[in-house]
């Protein structure tokens, strides 16, 4: 067979040159990193878990903060606050982790706007 012009080293630089990452307002100079892996159902379960609890534990606390401002006559104890909202956080965390997974489900199996959907029909209910 004919051999490539520049000779069998040029074809083997070709096979490893590196070429750069165009430059531009939509770019990087940085080399791109390869995608990790989705994660699986049950490694997401601590991230869903810190989220939900932080979630269920301030969700709480601005409400009564924000009833309070809007109706000054109401007034409600920091130390109050804070013992409501720590009185829902185990229930609250719980129900917060399965709105998560059961949209995390259905944004897999559907799209963002589906999980969206059924997160506040959740929350409704």
């Amino acid at each position: 067979g004919a051999e490539p012009p520049g000779g069998p080293d040029i074809v083997r630089d070709a096979e490893t040159l590196e070429i750069p990452t165009p430059v531009g307002p939509h770019t990087t100079s940085q080399p791109q990193q390869r995608r990790r892996r989705p994660l699986t159902v049950l490694e997401m379960q601590p991230y869903l878990m810190g989220y939900s609890c932080a979630l269920s534990f301030f969700a709480p606390l601005a409400m009564v903060y924000q009833l309070s401002a809007l109706h000054p006559e109401v007034r409600v104890s920091p130390k109050k606050m804070f013992l409501v909202s720590v009185a829902i956080v185990p229930h609250q965390t719980i129900l917060k982790m399965i709105q998560m997974n059961a949209a995390t489900t259905v944004t897999k199996s559907m799209n963002h706007m589906a999980a969206f959907a059924m997160v506040g029909i959740l929350q409704g209910a």
